[in-house]
């Protein structure tokens, strides 16, 4: 298995010190800024495109040495306060609204049926 944390090996620190690794492990980070583009086109929460902007600003900046070490730390922390706050609000988020495409629509469908049957008696 992969070690990500250890008395001898860092992923991490070894990620940040060589940003070629990125190569490696970006790929999180490409499917993280599409599940913000998501939230955003979705829920157009202004968190989601905030880290839609700043997750690829931030790796892609890294991974080409143009951020300098206050910029990228700068922003490292500004991602991780946002994405704080979007996990955060994902709690209070009422689960119809974000269960999937297929299950969504088998709930649309349910309600529109029952919304016929109710019509439909009166």
């Amino acid at each position: 298995g992969v070690q990500a944390l250890g008395e001898s090996h860092n992923l991490v620190l070894a990620t940040y010190q060589q940003p070629t690794l990125l190569l490696a492990s970006g790929w999180v980070f490409v499917a993280l800024t599409g599940l913000f583009f998501k939230e955003f086109a979705c829920f157009q929460r202004w968190e989601a495109s905030a880290l839609f902007a700043l997750t690829p600003l931030l790796t892609g900046g890294h991974f080409l040495g143009l951020l300098g070490g206050g910029t990228e730390q700068n922003m490292a922390i500004a991602l991780s306060a946002v994405f704080t706050f979007f996990a955060a609000r994902k709690f209070t988020q009422p689960y119809q609204a974000d269960i999937g495409d297929k299950t969504i629509f088998n709930l649309f469908a349910a309600q529109k049926a029952r919304e016929e049957a109710q019509g439909g008696g009166e």
